[in-house]
């Protein structure tokens, strides 16, 4: 009984220590997709300022209108706007990544990419190995602890064999002798409780077969959380195939529209639309990206699968 307790405590605390891990690859993820988004708006903003100063040089020469400068201008500033706030929520995910992890965020600052590959394995797969996951681990230790409680109530109804050795040493007389004696002891022991027994093992009977019922409906929740994660990184997948697609458009595009731009075949508005275009695909493309990473990871987690460090 006591073996049964210790067990399903180790393994519950193993499963919120992998809990915890997660936590802790969620916010890495979160840190690492936060400085990709003010990369990409930095990137932005550079263009950005870029094509203010080719407004301000072609209003000089009376090539475009003094509302192609204003609206560069105005461009600039939403930009910046953009910058702060992608800037603001990069400290929010560095704050929450050191407060799980213990680490100063100034040493948070140049994280490493992960070296991870997606290699995604058909869903049986994650299934079988669900049931190995700690949590349904503890539920059979537990079951087993309510097994050994009904052993010990049901042992009370027999007789109980014993045996006892004694050894006595004495030097107080010097006559005696041997001095030393070894001695053994059996007999049988019959203690008569009444029908207490009898109703305390249906007692632990039904929280046996009570925690058997919790496993199954618990081991049908785990697959439940690994169908969905499995789900979810398909999904990822598409997303970031989707994402780089239009990113290899957005970039084309934009190099199109300044080359046309420079000819004065489009407007400035069409330039700035398409310069806010790739900005878009840039940042859905970083968010894709590591919205799968944390997809997958979820998944082996969920399968109790060991995580690369």
């Amino acid at each position: 009984l006591a073996s049964s307790n210790l067990k399903s405590k180790e393994f519950l605390l193993k499963e919120k220590v992998e809990n915890l891990k997660f936590d802790v690859i969620s916010a890495y993820m979160d840190v690492l997709s936060a400085k990709g988004v003010v990369s990409a708006i930095e990137s932005q903003r550079s263009a950005v300022l870029l094509q203010v100063q080719t407004a301000e040089a072609f209003y000089q020469k009376g090539l475009v209108a003094i509302t192609d400068v204003l609206q560069a201008g105005v461009r600039l500033a939403e930009v910046e706007r953009d910058l702060r706030k992608a800037q603001g929520n990069y400290r929010v995910a560095l704050a929450n990544l050191s407060r799980l992890s213990g680490i100063p965020e100034e040493e948070l600052l140049n994280l490493e990419e992960p070296r991870v590959e997606v290699d995604v394995k058909p869903l049986e797969f994650y299934l079988q190995s669900a049931k190995e996951r700690n949590i349904l681990k503890a539920q059979r230790q537990a079951i087993e602890a309510f097994r050994a409680q009904r052993g010990i109530a049901k042992s009370q109804f027999f007789p109980k064999l014993f045996v006892e050795g004694v050894f006595t040493y004495s030097d107080q007389n010097p006559n005696i002798k041997p001095k030393d004696v070894f001695g053994i002891v059996g007999g049988v022991a019959l203690s008569f409780q009444g029908i207490r027994p009898y109703y305390q093992e249906l007692s632990f009977g039904a929280l046996e077969l009570k925690a058997q019922k919790e496993y199954e409906d618990l081991l049908n929740k785990v697959q439940l959380e690994v169908k969905r994660a499995y789900e979810e990184l398909l999904v990822a997948q598409d997303n970031l195939k989707v994402a780089q697609s239009a990113l290899a458009f957005a970039e084309k595009f934009f190099e199109l529209s300044k080359e046309q731009y420079a000819n004065q075949i489009i407007s400035q508005r069409e330039l700035l639309e398409a310069e806010a275009s790739l900005t878009r695909a840039r940042v859905d493309s970083v968010i894709a990206y590591y919205q799968l990473l944390r997809q997958y990871y979820r998944l082996l987690i969920a399968s109790g699968l060991e995580v690369e460090p």
